[in-house]
């Protein structure tokens, strides 16, 4: 067991609570990291996380995370810097590696007021090339605050409360189960346009060949603040989809309650903010019809198949929810709740 506590301020890149740059180089060479509580704050150039700045997984090693629980923030030490989570920063996965993570509690918000291309409540920046073999993640839970200016000079900006942007090579397995974002996620004014805002994740990104991305049995509880008039594709779920499978399930089990605030108008999508490359479909997703009237923004590059909007007392029914096992995976106080995860 690991427990720490304090303060982290880097003027360099590479941050992290625990530890700043790790890497896994070879086959039986692994860097794996199990039962830490950590409150340290950290104060990070580029790549800054509130456990791990960058982990990379390379030639077949594993870089796994098991029962972690983070009560500290993450905040900025300049303006610069792109990949900032609660969790993690960058994670980057080479040919049979495995990248995972089971059972994280992240309770720290996460503030930036500079530059932040990828930014995500419990990861930034995850991706896997074309041949690493998994980089999944189990019971993520981020309760928070998420908030990005995004001013990137240029460079594809992505914001999620659970993940920023999540890129999955052909080969590899990608997959969200049992995780959940509580709490809000605000864009500042800024002199950018933000490409994906997404109450779960900014943007998914799926190469050619791939279908082992799935994200199931997971929800979204928030509020999301725009201030930024120039805000672009932007949904209660996913922000931005850059498919490459046409027809690709990317989503099953779900449900989002989201409501939006600041200075950006209606209507709000409660799946997708856009989708491009091919189409796209979910199954047994659900969304408050009262503040996300719509599945996928209009104007999207392609279309999405999927996704139930439905009123609010509906959503406290588990009727509502074909397909969900409220006797395994979730829970609900008839009438009085949403569903939970047990």
């Amino acid at each position: 067991d690991i427990e720490i506590e304090g303060q982290v301020t880097a003027t360099g890149d590479q941050s992290g609570g625990l530890i700043g740059y790790s890497e896994a180089s070879t086959l039986g060479q692994d860097a794996n990291v199990t039962r830490v509580h950590s409150s340290v704050n950290v104060a990070g150039n580029d790549a800054g996380g509130g456990l791990i700045g960058w982990l990379v997984a390379k030639s077949g090693a594993h870089a796994d995370l098991t029962d972690i629980v983070l009560a500290g923030n993450v905040t900025q030490s300049s303006s610069g810097g792109n990949s900032y989570g609660g969790v993690i920063g960058v994670v980057r996965a080479d040919s049979g590696a495995t990248a995972r993570a089971t059972n994280v509690l992240v309770k720290g918000d996460l503030i930036l007021t500079g530059n932040g291309a990828f930014t995500g409540g419990a990861f930034g920046n995850v991706a896997a090339s074309g041949t690493a073999t998994d980089v999944s993640y189990d019971r993520i839970r981020v309760v928070g605050h998420v908030e990005s200016p995004l001013n990137s000079g240029g460079i594809s900006i992505f914001l999620g409360g659970v993940i920023g942007i999540y890129s999955c090579g052909s080969q590899t397995v990608c997959q969200f189960t049992r995780s959940s974002f509580e709490g809000s996620l605000k864009v500042p004014t800024s002199s950018s346009s933000p490409l994906g805002i997404g109450g779960f994740a900014g943007e998914l990104n799926i190469s050619a060949a791939n279908t082992n991305m799935l994200i199931s049995g997971c929800f979204v509880r928030a509020n999301i603040d725009l201030q930024n008039a120039n805000v672009g594709a932007h949904a209660a779920l996913f922000g931005n989809a850059d498919n490459a499978v046409a027809g690709m399930l990317i989503a099953n089990g779900l449900y989002a309650a989201v409501t939006f605030s600041g200075v950006v108008g209606g209507p709000h999508a409660g799946v997708f903010g856009n989708v491009s490359g091919n189409d796209i479909s979910v199954s047994q997703v659900y969304f408050d019809s009262s503040t996300t009237p719509i599945a996928l923004k209009p104007g999207s590059n392609k279309n999405l198949t999927g996704g139930t909007a439905v009123t609010p007392a509906a959503m406290l029914q588990s009727s509502t929810y074909s397909g969900f096992d409220f006797s395994q995976t979730w829970s609900i106080v008839e009438g009085v709740s949403l569903p939970t995860l047990r």
